[in-house]
């Protein structure tokens, strides 16, 4: 069991009062959260307490951007479909449609949703058939309208958490909501994502307290240029890598490396077939991302290939990873980088800077790093530390760093 996932089964596992508890788990996409909380629902679910991953993005068939009153929604049929399943409570006795928590849910969303089919255990089709046709409806309405809407939803999810313990005697219902950061329209304008990211999340923070639950959102990355966020969320667990010892002198911490190297091997047999050192260099590469290693090891064997001499290759292979974490990077995300990688830190920012960080931290060109003492840090990606380690000279224009940086 690792650090963070130790972590976020001590906070989901603290008793939700009436208004509920809330977490977010925040990182950037394909680093590993669902698995987190897929194992997270497993070592939650006992005789005395439910933990469900709700999966949102299965309920759409693309990224769409959400705000809150289409994300609860999504929680609420999500939810309602999870228990109509025969495995909902571990054996052969889910929730029937006749339930009076899913009636009044399907009531709902016949009279305000105008769904056509709300039988719950298939409203996972109806949702994939209509989608967008379904949202647009919502997104049209005056905010007077939406308002009560929202009110709605979250008692809804609250009486069916509520008949769930009481008709089970569980002492909690836990709730990993996934994929929110995937939620988003694709080539969206900054401006937009963070400031729907920072309405939803920030704004409408009292909003995702769902009614008798503890609630777990894995939540998007950016979110972690806002400090402001921490003390008002019962918990923000990072989703940091811990490929580094401690901060300040970047050495790699070798057991953390031994553990990614082992969760990667099975995906790749032939990889045997590379030296030592080139999986170390790999390794330090990724900054712990196992998306990106997994990307490195591909084109790395790519290359074994055609020249298992990986002397030459190697050098240039991870240029070219490092291109593409640089190359869409505004000359003001260079002085960023470069000033958080010499204080190691997101505290010095100015508040205008906070949603350039944002997206540093989505295109995971910054990380969020924790080593096994709990120290917690802000760097640029290993593969970009050969660029930003020296200031640009004050002679030189900054758009001269558009060259991509040399390994």
């Amino acid at each position: 069991m690792t650090a963070l996932h130790r972590t976020l089964l001590r906070q989901a596992q603290r008793p939700a009062a009436p208004q509920g508890h809330l977490t977010y788990l925040i990182g950037p996409p394909s680093t590993g959260k669902t698995a987190h909380l897929t194992a997270l629902a497993d070592a939650l679910t006992s005789p005395t307490q439910r933990a469900y991953r709700l999966d949102l993005l299965a309920y759409l068939p693309d990224t769409t951007p959400l705000d809150t009153l289409e994300l609860l929604l999504l929680v609420a049929v999500a939810l309602a479909d999870r228990l109509s399943k025969p495995d909902a409570l571990g054996h052969a006795d889910p929730f029937e449609p006749i339930d009076p928590a899913l009636q009044a849910l399907s009531h709902w969303l016949v009279t305000e949703a105008e769904l056509d089919c709300v039988t719950p255990g298939v409203l996972y089709t109806e949702f994939q058939r209509r989608a967008n046709g379904l949202l647009r409806p919502l997104r049209a309405l005056h905010p007077d309208r939406r308002e009560p809407m929202v009110h709605d939803l979250r008692q809804l999810i609250g009486q069916m958490v509520l008949a769930l313990k009481t008709r089970h005697q569980l002492r909690s219902v836990v709730l990993l909501v996934d994929s929110l950061e995937r939620l988003r329209a694709p080539g969206q304008a900054l401006e937009g994502v963070m400031a729907r990211m920072l309405t939803v999340f920030d704004h409408d923070l009292p909003l995702l307290r769902l009614p008798h639950a503890a609630t777990v959102y894995s939540a998007p990355a950016g979110l972690a240029a806002w400090p402001h966020l921490v003390p008002l969320v019962d918990a923000c667990v990072w989703h940091a890598a811990r490929a580094v010892h401690r901060p300040g002198n970047r050495a790699p911490d070798e057991a953390v490396l031994a553990e990614l190297r082992a969760a990667a091997e099975p995906a790749w047999p032939e990889a045997q077939a590379l030296d030592a050192a080139t999986w170390h260099t790999l390794l330090c590469a990724s900054g712990g991302q196992i998306g990106v290693l997994h990307r490195l090891l591909s084109d790395t064997l790519d290359a074994f290939d055609d020249q298992p001499d990986l002397s030459a290759a190697l050098p240039a292979l991870l240029a070219r990873h490092a291109d593409a974490l640089w190359s869409p990077l505004l000359p003001e995300d260079h002085a960023l980088l470069r000033r958080v990688y010499q204080h190691q830190t997101l505290s010095l920012a100015h508040a205008d800077d906070r949603p350039r960080l944002a997206a540093l931290l989505e295109s995971q060109a910054l990380l969020a790093y924790r080593n096994a003492a709990g120290q917690q840090w802000f760097d640029a990606h290993p593969l970009l530390w050969p660029w930003v380690s020296e200031p640009m000279p004050a002679s030189v224009p900054d758009e001269a760093g558009d060259n991509p940086p040399s390994n």
